[in-house]
């Protein structure tokens, strides 16, 4: 089954695929107002043929319109350190420091963490 998991920020959106249980980042998108965003991520989950999205607790409406216009299973987990556990890992296991590539990895690391969290309660 393959999994989109979804990093919701004010201004970008961080996306993770997982496939047989592995998490990759995917891609970074520009939040641009729910209209446009639900319009492009529905273009991903049909070209990238996603079966299921796990979405971040912090933003269940959203969420929950992705799945009636996607008429997938939505599943909800905490994010609330997904953030921070992104940029703990980019820092210290990647060795990146520079704030600018981190801030440019951080989003779609943080939707790793969310669909690891997802698989790790789900096993």
């Amino acid at each position: 089954m393959k999994l989109l998991g979804i990093d919701y920020g004010l201004k970008r959106i961080g996306l993770a695929t997982a496939v047989a249980g592995v998490a990759s980042p995917f891609l970074t998108i520009e939040n641009r107002g729910e209209k446009k965003n639900l319009s492009r991520l529905l273009e991903i989950i049909k070209s990238e043929r996603i079966e299921k999205i796990v979405v971040g607790d912090g933003f269940r409406e959203f969420g929950e319109l992705l799945g009636e216009v996607s008429g997938l299973e939505v599943v909800f987990v905490d994010e609330r350190l997904s953030s921070w556990e992104a940029e703990e890992h980019i820092r210290n296991n990647l060795g990146i420091i520079k704030r600018e590539k981190v801030k440019e990895l951080i989003d779609k690391m943080a939707a790793v963490m969310i669909l690891n969290n997802y698989i790790g309660g789900a096993v």
